[in-house]
């Protein structure tokens, strides 16, 4: 496994299995708002597994307004960011492995349609990444 996060660029596991419905960045949602995305909208079946994408420690396990249920992990300098999921499978301060199950894909928290999808962002020192060049090509 790569040493740091940063030299898995372009490597990261996808956090589950699904199809890309929102793109990182600005966009038009389907009620005409302008969005921009922090990260990006995975669609995927409900319960399905999310799972970390690089060995780290859980900073948050809660509810947040908006993105509903969200785990949070700390790689250094790098936070992943899981968003909507059903029931959250870790607790803060947890140490992970990659492939570890952080939660379930679900729909709580504020999303734009009434599809299962799971939010995924990368935070570098708190600025948001575009977690697209991140992942291992599909």
């Amino acid at each position: 496994t790569p040493k740091s996060f940063r030299s898995s660029y372009g490597r990261l596991r996808w956090p589950v299995a699904g199809t890309v419905i929102n793109r990182y960045g600005k966009y038009t949602d389907e009620n005409g708002q302008t969005v921009d995305s922090r990260g990006i909208d995975i669609e995927a079946n409900y319960g399905e597994p999310v799972r970390v994408v690089f060995a780290g420690q859980v900073t948050l396990a809660d509810y947040v307004r908006g993105y509903g249920q969200t785990v949070a992990v700390k790689h250094g300098q790098y936070t992943t960011i899981y968003a909507h999921l059903n029931g959250i499978r870790v607790r803060k301060g947890q140490q992970l492995e990659e492939g570890d199950v952080v939660g379930l894909v679900g729909n709580t928290g504020l999303t734009d349609g009434d599809g299962y999808m799971l939010t995924f962002e990368i935070r570098y020192n708190s600025r948001a990444q575009n977690p697209g060049p991140w992942l291992s090509p599909e």
